[in-house]
């Protein structure tokens, strides 16, 4: 599809006059996951998540104590950092940041309270009002981390058959879709898809996903992406894109901190197969500066746009910002070009980061939207 072709499917499905429809449709999603996490609610803590999240009490002092016995470890050419990493055990073996831990076991009283006066909540909540005024959707998509998926492999004791343990984030994200925010789950969804993936969700030695666990994303959000006229319209065109078969090849980030019995452990792991994303010209996707979806947030989102764009059929345009909080959504300000042509912003931030790194700095201009103005 050339360019031409496709922004006369973009003034097509502008033209079609479905919007309430599409908002239906949004309204919908919301209700359709606050119902599920109502009945996840109801069936595992009976109704409260106080009692679901004291029921859980002995998984927190078992990750506590297994985060309290990992011993340091260091790189040649920087001995003086010390560097934590959480093991889950297993083929392979997987390791993850420690300090995700302190969001499941959070060291104060009220771990609800906790999670209720995060301002990355506030930034999410205000930055979807913001978009909403431009006649724009959010998506948002808190992405769970390797220890989230695979708990019951990191601690001996205390993890339940449904493998959720962190209540409190599930409220958290329950608030968020209450204040009309579209929060895309994908914590069940993987849960249930590594019972039979033919390989790990996450990568075994690096913090991030494996192509298979961002499949779940892809899946989920060209779901939810299907309401737009537009993109209704471009899946039905010729394909933009091909798909060829590859490996990937990325720079395992703990690969240098694992003893010699770990990285044999994980070498046969190191290099997954995925599909490799191409545009008709042969040139690799790239990116681009506009389309009907924005892609932002931090470093989960690598791969994840081509990737979605060949499910949709559609540009993808992103702006990734790794290690980001509040910095995608300057970035969006700055594009107003993008902004004017997108029918959804995707916004990707995985629980770290959302739940434990500094969101101050929302840009004034959407801040407002949730910061009552000065008398």
């Amino acid at each position: 599809m050339t360019r031409r072709e496709w922004a006369g499917l973009l003034g097509a499905g502008m033209a079609c006059g479905q919007l309430p429809a599409v908002e239906r449709a949004r309204k919908t999603s919301i209700s359709a996951t606050m119902a599920a996490m109502t009945a996840e609610r109801n069936k595992i803590g009976k109704g409260s998540y106080t009692k679901w999240f004291d029921a859980l009490a002995e998984v927190r002092k078992e990750l506590r104590a297994v985060m309290d016995a990992e011993a340091p470890r260091t790189l040649a050419v920087d001995p003086a950092t010390k560097h934590y990493l959480l093991r889950a055990a297993g083929t392979p073996p997987m390791f993850n940041e420690m300090y995700t831990g302190e969001y499941v076991t959070p060291k104060v009283p009220d771990a609800f309270a906790w999670t209720a006066g995060l301002l990355g909540q506030d930034a999410v909540r205000a930055t979807s009002r913001w978009l909403k005024k431009q006649g724009i959707d959010l998506l948002f998509v808190p992405v769970p981390k390797m220890s989230d998926v695979y708990m019951d492999r990191i601690v001996a004791r205390g993890v339940p058959a449904d493998r959720l343990v962190a209540p409190h984030l599930r409220k958290s994200l329950f608030d968020l879709l209450a204040d009309d925010v579209e929060v895309v789950d994908l914590l069940p969804a993987m849960l249930k898809a590594r019972e039979t993936a033919p390989y790990p969700l996450y990568l075994p030695a690096d913090s991030h996903w494996s192509p298979v666990g961002r499949a779940v994303a892809v899946r989920m959000l060209a779901e939810r992406l299907a309401r737009y006229p537009v993109l209704q319209a471009a899946r039905k065109a010729a394909p933009m894109f091909t798909v060829a078969k590859s490996t990937l090849q990325y720079p395992m980030s703990a690969m240098p901190l694992l003893t010699e019995e770990e990285k044999a452990a994980v070498e046969p792991f190191l290099h997954p197969e995925y599909d490799f994303i191409s545009r008709l010209n042969g040139q690799p996707y790239g990116n681009y500066e506009s389309g009907p979806v924005l892609l932002i947030g931090d470093s989960y989102s690598d791969l994840l746009g081509p990737q979605l764009a060949q499910a949709i059929n559609a540009p993808v345009a992103m702006m990734p910002v790794p290690g980001g909080t509040v910095q995608p959504v300057k970035e969006l300000l700055r594009n107003r070009s993008a902004l004017a042509e997108a029918k959804v912003v995707v916004w990707v931030v995985n629980y770290a980061i959302f739940y434990l790194h500094d969101w101050a700095g929302l840009p004034e201009v959407v801040k407002r939207e949730w910061v009552p103005k000065a008398k």
